[in-house]
């Protein structure tokens, strides 16, 4: 992959990537500002949305995060799973856009298995020559991991590539 990219096996054993640190303080922060804004007992009635970031990347202007949304409570969740992309413009991260990463044909996502350390089989991202995104997801210890699902810039928006 040249210079401009970053190839991450995932899980990453401890180490930790400055995108990673970045999007984690945001998600952090996001939720204790609004809990310090919410009466209590509206909290209490909220629903129970479990939302987990799973992977994060940047390759020099190029950042992406893959979030997974729990879909349901049963006695093995499935969950859905979202790519945000960002560039860097004028030295602040833009939004270009969200896509799904969408499982094989007659597969899903289970929420134990994408937000386990090892639910990310593999993560890459390159600044040129156009950005763009690659991962694999697992669909469990037995089943092994998905395809390829990769994403790129065209126009100014994260698209399906």
């Amino acid at each position: 992959m040249g210079a401009s990219g970053v190839r991450i096996p995932w899980p990453t054993h401890g180490r930790t990537h400055r995108a990673i640190g970045w999007f984690a303080a945001a998600a952090l922060l996001v939720p204790a500002l609004s809990m310090a804004t919410t009466p209590t007992s509206a909290r209490a009635a909220a629903p129970d949305v479990a939302e987990k970031e799973i992977a994060a990347a940047t390759a020099g202007e190029f950042r992406v995060a893959f979030i997974a949304r729990k879909a349901d409570e049963s006695a093995m969740p499935t969950a859905t799973v979202e790519v945000a992309g960002f560039v860097r413009r004028e030295g602040t991260w833009v939004s270009v856009g969200r896509r799904q990463v969408v499982p094989d044909k007659d597969a899903a996502w289970f929420w134990n298995t994408v937000t386990d350390p090892g639910g990310v089989c593999e993560l890459s991202v390159a600044d040129s020559p156009e950005p763009s995104a690659a991962v694999v997801l697992s669909y469990g210890p037995s089943a092994g991991c998905a395809t390829t699902a990769r994403f790129r810039i065209e126009r100014g928006r994260l698209v399906d590539r």
